[in-house]
């Protein structure tokens, strides 16, 4: 019976550990995504798709990600990271 008790209690706190990395996985997304939009946003309206590559590189490189991609609103891909998986699960 305690083992019982103790096995759904380890299994509560996993599924609350995994909750709360979840959202703060979601949070770091959120933050990364609006430094990327601050910084490339002036080069997609000047028109510099040269220097937007390269800061998405810089970017994809400090950070510890899969990959970066950004596209515009007719979702055609306008500069990546070398390597990144265009397509995610």
């Amino acid at each position: 019976m305690i083992s019982v008790l103790v096995l759904l209690f380890t299994l509560m706190q996993v599924r609350q550990e995994k909750e709360r990395l979840t959202i703060d996985l979601q949070r770091r997304a959120s933050i990364l995504g609006e430094s990327l939009k601050e910084a490339i946003e002036p080069l997609l309206e000047k028109g510099r798709p040269e220097r937007l590559q390269k800061i998405v590189e810089k970017f994809g490189n400090r950070e510890r990600l899969a990959g970066v991609a950004v596209y515009d609103v007719k979702d055609k891909l306008i500069a990546a990271t070398p390597h990144c998986p265009l397509t995610f699960p």
